[in-house]
């Protein structure tokens, strides 16, 4: 046996209890609501390496056994309120020096997160972190690979150097918190992002000259970002290799002659800007969600709606009524 499978069990510490030592590497305690002391099984095991604690709701006690998992790689804790914790949280991570994969914390975010150096995936996601301190030490978390921390109320400013640290970094999910990038405009990023989501972060007007770099981005989310003026064509060449990207509520503005595309089932989204002119002459058939409303276009619609190349798009068209149709 590899793993012991302990989610949702009521009676989990009488089975705990009747193992004479804990070897396996991964231990599912999802759901479980434990109350009572760690079992010594549990606190005296060095070899576990993925720990789940989702919806357990450990208080600071009982999280203390976890610094004899000197192996541990993978820590999840979803839907636990950790208020109060963050200072054990602080010494456990003192211990955890080969943790890859740190998921779901609440409240303020360990100060000591900086140490975690083999860090490659942090999932922090719709957990109303708040403060500052992910930022300063975000350089460190040098072998980071994947970062969400989306939907959280994280504040301060995110430079080019701190993100030029991150080298190993592919996808980054920053939307829905008051962060700022603050990088220049002759800015060539050294990673190659495939994922960028930084929704409702604050970026200078200019169009972000810098998104010419990544050779491998293919989802990118800019919406509500307070970019301006035109999108240049450099652009609408990168959006080849797109699967989906996201402009919307923004102050963008001119005509679009024709979107082009390589990606399946991918998902365009321009609506709430100021795009005005007729409508693109060609969409492409890769493109299966393309949204559009809330602009200032005129003239017909019947060239893309009433192709057969467009017959399988998802188009929305409101704010469209005045358009001639077919």
């Amino acid at each position: 046996m590899s793993y012991v499978d302990l989610s949702k069990v009521s009676n989990w510490l009488n089975v705990i209890n009747k193992i004479p030592s804990l070897v396996e590497t991964t231990l599912l305690l999802e759901d479980t609501y434990f109350k009572c002391p760690i079992p010594r099984t549990i606190r005296n095991s060095t070899k576990l390496k993925y720990v789940d604690l989702s919806g357990s709701n450990p208080n600071s006690a009982m999280l203390k056994w976890l610094y004899n998992c000197t192996s541990l790689e993978t820590l999840l804790l979803y839907n636990n309120p950790l208020h109060g914790a963050s200072a054990i949280l602080d010494d456990i991570i003192l211990q955890l020096g080969v943790l890859k994969n740190l998921q779901a914390l609440s409240g303020s975010i360990p100060t000591n997160i900086g140490r975690l150096s083999s860090l490659e995936f942090l999932g922090l996601s719709d957990n109303k972190l708040h403060g500052s301190t992910l930022l300063e030490n975000l350089g460190q978390l040098s072998k980071l690979e994947i970062l969400d921390i989306s939907s959280n109320s994280v504040e301060g400013i995110v430079t080019e150097t701190q993100l030029d640290n991150l080298t190993h970094l592919r996808m980054f999910v920053a939307f829905g918190n008051s962060l700022t990038l603050n990088v220049s405009s002759s800015w060539i990023p050294r990673t190659q992002f495939r994922m960028l989501s930084l929704g409702s972060w604050q970026l200078v007007p200019e169009f972000q000259t810098w998104l010419q770099s990544p050779k491998t981005l293919v989802i990118l989310d800019l919406s509500s970002t307070g970019i301006s003026g035109t999108i240049p064509s450099w652009f609408w060449n990168l959006s080849m290799q797109f699967g989906d990207f996201n402009l919307s509520h923004n102050q963008l503005h001119g005509e679009i002659s024709s979107i082009n595309g390589n990606q399946e089932n991918s998902y365009i989204d321009l609506n709430s800007n100021k795009f005005n002119g007729t409508l693109p002459l060609f969409i492409s058939p890769a493109y299966s969600f393309l949204d559009l409303s809330n602009n200032s276009f005129s003239g017909g619609i019947s060239h893309f709606l009433c192709d057969e190349k467009s017959e399988n798009k998802i188009v929305d068209y409101r704010d469209l009524a005045r358009l001639s149709t077919c």
